[in-house]
């Protein structure tokens, strides 16, 4: 093995490689664009913050009930957290007006109240018409889970109103329920009437994904994940058409350079391209985007984080080789490699949580060996597993990527040797 011949395909591969202004966007200019898309869009800096809802109502309730529509919108009008008002409040006569707005996107809720209603709510239950802004459906759970929120602290709140009135009337018309049950007792059988169960609601969220700049981080992991993917497809796909197409593969081949020499070489030199481009989309999403990355050198399980992502690159490169076979120039190597990089980006779990993903394209996330190595560098930074926990998924991606590059090198051989022989 002449290593001098490896390091001047090395650095020839990095030199070839950052004078492509194709390979420079992929590479180095959409990995950022993504995150950078991914901090102020998908994670805007108001993410995470109480959101203020435009909610129309139609008040069509005259009772002189002490509680009626007029009630509930002024309490509406001032329920706050954190400071911030829940509800904008736009008061609109007719409901056909009402879902005109909805329709036009000029609202994201509605509220119809019936005449009648503060009566009902009063002796028995009353009854609300709400209308949801549903064109988005991420956005029509949040407004959805806003308002029922807010009806259900209602409605809790003259429930417990009516067990105390219920216990006045008791206490002074029932002078022997006192005798056969304590008011204690029937106090607590009416709101196990009102409250059957009453359940605490605990948010346990990882601290790695806890705020606004984990989150960025989360996701300036996966965009580098999705560079490696399909950069390195690129690299192995395009590592003897490219040289074919230049002039150079049959000097190379008659050279005293064997190709064992130049796949190591190329290999190794778009590893350093990649590892290029990670740190420069890091020093973006870190620098720029705000993201955090909890990541520590004084963690030896930390560490293995850099070996996961070599582990993606070698298997990127493998997968690359085995679609050289099907790549007759540099220009359709790059189409199909970027193709299928970015497919397999937003269909094996690699962007998108795997969970989000339809049960049929789950069952191929898990079990896409570029994945595992993806999820493992997710389990240490974000949910923090220990050794015995992420060891059995480190080996199995470690030997996932000898394995897929062993079999790139493989038919890279038979390629080699089709190109000598022609």
């Amino acid at each position: 093995m002449n290593w001098r011949a490896v390091k001047a395909f090395i650095v020839r591969n990095v030199k070839t490689t950052f004078r492509d202004k194709a390979a420079v966007f992929w590479v180095v200019a959409w990995p950022i664009i993504w995150i950078l898309m991914t901090a102020y869009v998908f994670v805007p800096p108001g993410a995470g913050h109480i959101i203020t809802l435009s909610i129309g109502v139609v008040n069509n309730d005259h009772s002189v009930a002490s509680f009626n529509g007029t009630y509930l919108i002024e309490l509406m009008n001032n329920t706050m957290i954190n400071g911030k008002h829940l509800f904008n409040v736009e008061m609109i006569n007719d409901p056909g007006r009402l879902k005109e707005l909805l329709l036009k996107g000029r609202l994201d809720a509605g509220l119809i109240i019936p005449n009648g209603f503060g009566e009902n709510t009063t002796y028995g239950t009353g009854r609300l018409i709400v209308l949801i802004r549903a064109d988005n459906p991420s956005t029509k759970q949040i407004y959805e889970g806003v308002i029922t929120g807010f009806l259900q602290g209602v409605s809790r709140r003259l429930s417990s109103i009516k067990v105390n009135v219920s216990l006045a009337y008791i206490s002074k018309y029932m002078p022997t329920a006192n005798a056969t049950m304590p008011l204690d007792r029937i106090k607590q059988y009416l709101i196990g009437i009102a409250f059957p169960i009453n359940a605490s609601v605990e948010e346990v969220v990882p601290e790695s994904v806890g705020s606004r700049p984990a989150i960025i981080g989360w996701y300036t992991l996966g965009a580098i994940g999705m560079m490696f993917l399909y950069t390195g497809l690129l690299i192995g796909s395009a590592m003897i058409v490219r040289e074919k197409e230049l002039g150079t593969l049959k000097r190379l081949l008659a050279s005293p350079s064997s190709g064992l020499e130049l796949l190591i070489g190329k290999t190794l030199g778009g590893l350093v391209v990649l590892v290029i481009s990670a740190l420069i989309a890091l020093l973006v999403g870190i620098g720029v985007a705000g993201a955090r990355i909890y990541w520590s050198p004084f963690n030896p399980v930390d560490w293995l984080v850099p070996v996961f992502m070599l582990a993606a690159a070698i298997m990127s490169i493998g997968m690359g080789l085995v679609l050289s076979l099907a790549s007759r120039t540099s220009k359709g190597a790059s189409s199909l490699s970027t193709a299928l990089g970015l497919l397999f980006t937003f269909t094996a779990g690699i962007w998108f949580p795997k969970e989000w993903l339809p049960g049929w394209m789950r069952i191929f996330a898990e079990n896409f060996p570029f994945t595992w190595a993806i999820d493992g560098i997710r389990d240490i930074v974000v949910y923090q597993y220990v050794l015995p926990d992420i060891l059995p998924l480190f080996v199995k991606s470690v030997l996932a990527a000898i394995m897929i590059f062993i079999a790139g090198a493989a038919i890279y051989r038979v390629q080699i040797r089709r190109y000598a022989e022609k």
